[in-house]
Formats: structure tokens, C-alpha cells, sequence
């Protein structure tokens, strides 16, 4: 350390310009520094080829971390909380406010672990926490922006940790953190943990601002988002309901954020079984966007989109037809045949005939959505590949199993292929892609693709994600497929486990899994554990769909074959 300590006297003797730049890259990582930082932290000085003079930092411009222990030791308190600031500022300056921007991200990339060594030295220092959640913000906003959703939750949690000790408990700020974290956890599958940030940040909003603030009404709209999924939906309704009313107050009846209310609104309801009152408030929301945003505005277009959800739910089959074929129609007299815009238009009709079971035509509009967005990108585009991938399910829908094979195939090898793509976006393939195989009796192909899917989906999201649970599912059934029964409990149960947490015990995703188990349970000779779930399925059937159920009638088929008959059925 003294000859260190000696190299640095010489070097303010000799460069003092240089010394300032070495305090700043001591709170970096032992990485090369990008010269974009490089620059920012030299300030327009000449520093760096003091330091290389004098050897005090590797030739990539990383400095070496004895000699950055030693730069930090001479700093009082003071000090270091002022060089870690600057060094935080200009680093969230590199880190690009649209994060979802390509063109960043190799740069990003490289920032990244220098920005998380700041940020440890920022938290340890109690540096500026201005200026150190800045830059926490913007690289877990990129983080959260590319799937790494368990990253961007420790840096989320790190900011919040960062205001609460700066400004304690019930500070505005805490407030922010506490939305955003939520949003992350949400996405992660941990609704709960969403419930418990959103229902705090709600109870700051009210306390500094009171009940009818504007950003309130957002936070209660997060928190709705969060109670619709958890199968909350009379809560979620509340909650939309008061955000409506601030928003109403705030911005009077004809403002579009008032329309987005009134979406969430209808959507809750729809879901709540009440279709005729959802209708009014999509109408209504219509009414507004068109007013306001006119009637060629792309949410116009997605508020036809949720009108014509409801009429097919009410049957209303050419209505809905009609209200897709609308929507595909905003703004094309100003754009080619060939916009990529034309082909999204094309690719929610086909959803939505899809799901009315018109698999010709929509597997029609999804080839001429693959054309469009072919031309458009090029064919190597992660956009074509989830034309193709479109394509590919609608074909085995109609049975054309080998040709969806061929689809979905070509969809995984564009996403295996291209640079910085979520491996998320390859898990969807692999999924679809072990369907398909499953359809065509080849269940060991198809575990292979499900395995690959899971070790994705459990590294992107965590073991306890519903869509880490999804995997698992799809996966038991391909084993129970192979006679490979050992193994499918696990994954059955961690579904359950996963699925009963996220989404409460009276859902049908639930349902499926405890279905799963039963018939696992049976083909193992596991009797007991069988009649468990299969009369907890059976209960859960009955509150969902009533007791004359088709599926009712299944389990119960499937019990009076085990040990003891067919069961007395009670609802409590």
C-alpha cells in the first residue's frame, strides 16, 4: 500500500489533474471502463494518460483495486459522498431514459456493473440519494425493460432502502419506490408482495397529498392490476371505481385518462361476469378517446378492440367482426397496404377469430401479417418470428400439426439467433413448439423443448412465477405421457404451490393442476393422495361451474373407480 500511496503522491505532483479522475474510478467496477464514462468522469482534462504513465490503471482503463482502496482511504466523508455522486450522475446521464431503445443496450450492458458498484458504495456512504437513485432507476428500469426481473427487483430495492433511511418512512419518494417495486414483484409472479408495496404507497399518497390526488388515482390503479390477477375482482372493481372518481375530479369527465380508467373499469367487470355493464363503460371511454384523440387514433382502435370482446361474449359474433374489421381500418387510408401498423390490426382480427373458431380465416390474416412484417424487417426478425410463431398455433388449431411444427420451428431459430433478445421470447417457442410435438405423439421431443422452456422461464422469473408454474405443468403432462410418473409429481405440486399463491384456491388454472395431480396420483397407485385432490378439484369445479358440470361428472367418474365408491358431495 505505501508504494501505492507514494505512486499517488507522484502522480498530484506531476498530473494533478489526474487526481480528481482517480477518486471517481475508485467507486467503479474492477471492469474496463466504456470511454463514453471515461469521458464524463475525466471532465475534459488530459487525465488518463497521467494515470497510464504512471501505471495506476489497467490498459482497458479499469483501475486496479489496490490502488482504488487507496484513493477511497484518503477521502474524508464528505468527500467520498461527493465524488460517489458525481460519478452516479454520470453514469444515469449514459444510461438512456428510453430504455427499451436497442441501440443503447451494448453500452448499457457494459455500464451495468460499474453503475452496481456505485450504487453499493452510494448505499454504504449514504451519499446523495438524489443522485444515487437516479442512476438506480435507470438501470433497473433497463433491467426490468429486458426480463431480468429479479435484478431489476434487488435494484428497485435497493432505492427504496436508499429513501427510507434519507428521508424515513412515509416521505414521497418512499412512496415512488414502493410503485415501482411493486410493479416488478407483480410481474414476478409475487401478487402478494405487489398487494403489500402498492397498499403501502396508497397509504403515503393519502397521508402527504390527501384522498383526491391525481398520482393516487395511479397507484390505485396499479393496485387494481394487482387484485384482478389475484382473482380479487370486487376489490380491483373498488379500486378502479376511486381512481375513476379522482381522475373525473382532476381532469373533468373528458379527459383520456378517464378513458383508461373506464377500460380497466370495464375489463374488471368483464371478468366479474357482468358484460352488459362493462359495454357501457368501453362505450363510454370510446366516446372519450374519439372526442378527444379523434376518431383515426390508435386507442380508439384498442377500445373497439375490448367492445368487441364483449359482444362475443354476448354472442353478438358479426358485430364483433365488424368492430375488428373498424379497428383494422384506423388509419390505413394514410398508410401502404404493407405498414407494419396494418399487420398488428391484422394479427388482433386473427386473435379474436381465433377464439371464435374461425381458425381458416385466421390463419389467412396471419399469413398476411408474416408478409407484411417479413417485408417490412427482413425475415430474420424477432417481429416475423412471432408472425411465425402466430401462424403456427392457428395451424395446429386446424390440425395441420407438421406445418405448425415447421412454423414454430422456424420462430425458435429467428429468436435463438438474434442478439440481446430476452430468452423469455425462445421459452414461448419452446413451449409451443412441446405442445405441437405432444399433438403429434412424440412426447419425448416434446419434454425435451418443455425442459428447455422451464430452465429458461426458472432463471428468468424464479421457481415460484406462474409462468415458471406453467412450465412445470405442461411438463408433468408429457411425462405422465412417457410413463415417466416419478418425476411428474414435483412439478405438479410446485404449480399448485405456485399457482394457489398467485391466484388464490378458486381458480381454474388451480383446477388443472389439482385435475393433474389426481390422475398422477392414481397411475402411481398413490390412492389416497389421489381422492384428495380429485375431490378438491371436484369442489372447486362445482363453485366455478355449477353442480351439473361435464367436468363434475368426470372426476366423479374417476372416483368411483378407486377404493370406497363415489363420494357424498358437500359444499360448505
Amino acid at each position: 500500500m505505501n508504494d501505492i500511496s507514494d505512486r499517488l503522491d507522484e502522480l498530484a505532483a506531476r498530473f494533478p489533474a489526474a487526481l480528481p479522475l482517480t477518486y471517481r474510478m475508485a467507486f467503479l467496477a474492477a471492469r474496463p471502463v466504456p470511454s463514453e464514462l471515461m469521458t464524463y468522469l475525466a471532465d475534459g482534462i488530459d487525465a488518463a494518460d497521467g494515470l497510464a504513465a504512471l501505471g495506476l490503471a489497467h490498459p482497458e482503463g479499469a483501475l486496479a483495486p489496490d490502488l482504488a482502496a487507496c484513493a477511497c482511504s484518503r477521502l474524508n466523508p464528505d468527500e467520498e459522498r461527493g465524488y460517489i455522486a458525481e460519478v452516479a450522475r454520470a453514469l444515469a446521464e449514459l444510461f438512456p431514459a428510453d430504455t427499451g431503445d436497442s441501440l443503447h443496450r451494448p453500452l448499457c450492458e457494459r455500464l451495468i456493473p460499474h453503475a452496481v458498484s456505485v450504487a453499493d458504495h452510494a448505499e454504504r456512504a449514504m451519499a446523495d440519494p438524489e443522485a444515487a437513485c437516479l442512476l438506480i432507476d435507470r438501470v433497473a428500469y433497463y433491467l426490468q425493460n429486458r426480463e431480468r426481473l429479479v435484478a431489476a427487483r434487488t435494484m428497485f430495492e435497493r432505492g427504496l432502502a436508499i429513501v427510507v433511511n434519507a428521508y424515513g418512512t412515509t416521505h414521497p419518494e418512499v412512496a415512488i419506490r414502493l410503485n415501482n417495486l411493486g410493479v416488478v414483484l407483480g410481474a414476478l409472479g409475487e401478487m402478494h408482495a405487489a398487494k403489500a408495496c402498492f397498499t403501502r404507497a396508497i397509504a403515503i399518497a393519502e397521508q402527504v397529498y390527501g384522498g383526491e390526488h391525481p398520482g393516487l388515482a395511479v397507484d390505485l390503479n396499479d393496485l387494481g392490476n394487482v387484485l384482478g390477477t389475484l382473482g380479487e375482482l370486487a376489490n380491483a372493481r373498488a379500486c378502479y371505481e376511486r381512481a375513476l372518481a379522482i381522475d373525473e375530479k382532476a381532469y373533468g369527465p373528458a379527459h383520456p385518462n378517464v378513458a383508461i380508467r373506464l377500460n380497466n373499469l370495464g375489463t374488471v367487470l368483464r371478468q366479474m361476469g357482468e358484460p352488459a355493464m362493462a359495454l357501457a363503460y368501453f362505450e363510454r371511454g370510446l366516446r372519450i378517446l374519439t372526442d378527444a384523440l379523434g376518431p383515426e387514433h390508435p386507442n380508439v382502435a384498442a377500445s373497439l378492440n375490448n367492445i368487441a370482446t364483449i359482444a362475443v361474449e354476448l354472442g353478438n359474433t358479426e358485430q364483433a367482426y365488424s368492430l375488428l374489421r373498424d379497428a383494422l381500418q384506423i388509419n390505413t387510408p394514410a398508410l401502404p397496404a404493407d405498414h407494419p401498423t396494418v399487420a398488428i390490426r391484422l394479427g388482433n382480427l386473427a386473435s379474436v377469430l381465433r377464439d371464435l373458431g374461425q381458425l381458416t380465416e385466421a390463419a389467412d390474416l396471419q399469413r398476411q401479417a408474416l408478409a407484411i412484417d417479413e417485408a417490412a424487417y427482413g425475415p430474420e426478425h424477432p417481429f416475423t418470428a412471432r408472425r411465425w410463431n402466430n401462424l403456427g398455433t392457428v395451424l395446429a388449431d386446424l390440425g395441420e400439426l407438421a406445418e405448425a411444427e415447421r412454423c414454430i420451428r422456424r420462430a425458435l431459430a429467428i429468436d435463438e439467433a438474434v442478439t440481446g433478445l430476452p430468452p423469455t421470447s425462445v421459452s414461448i417457442r419452446l413451449n409451443n413448439l412441446g405442445t405441437v410435438l405432444r399433438q403429434m405423439g412424440r412426447p419425448a421431443e416434446a419434454a425435451e423443448a418443455l425442459r428447455r422452456a422451464l430452465a429458461i422461464d426458472e432463471s428468468a422469473y424464479g421457481l415460484a412465477h406462474p409462468r415458471t408454474a406453467n412450465r412445470m405443468a405442461n411438463l408433468a403432462g408429457v411425462l405422465r405421457d412417457l410413463g415417466q410418473l416419478e418425476e411428474a409429481p414435483q412439478y405438479l405440486l410446485q404449480a399448485l404451490t405456485t399457482h394457489e399463491a398467485a391466484y388464490g384456491p378458486q381458480h381454474r388454472t388451480v383446477l388443472d393442476d389439482l385435475v393433474g395431480l389426481g390422475l398422477v396420483m392414481r397411475d402411481l397407485g398413490r390412492l389416497d393422495e389421489a381422492r384428495l385432490y380429485l375431490e378438491r378439484a371436484a369442489d372447486v369445479t362445482r363453485r366455478l361451474d355449477g353442480p351439473h358440470s361435464s367436468l363434475v361428472g368426470y372426476i366423479d367418474g374417476v372416483l368411483s373407480e378407486l377404493p370406497g365408491g363415489r363420494p357424498t358431495w358437500t359444499t360448505a
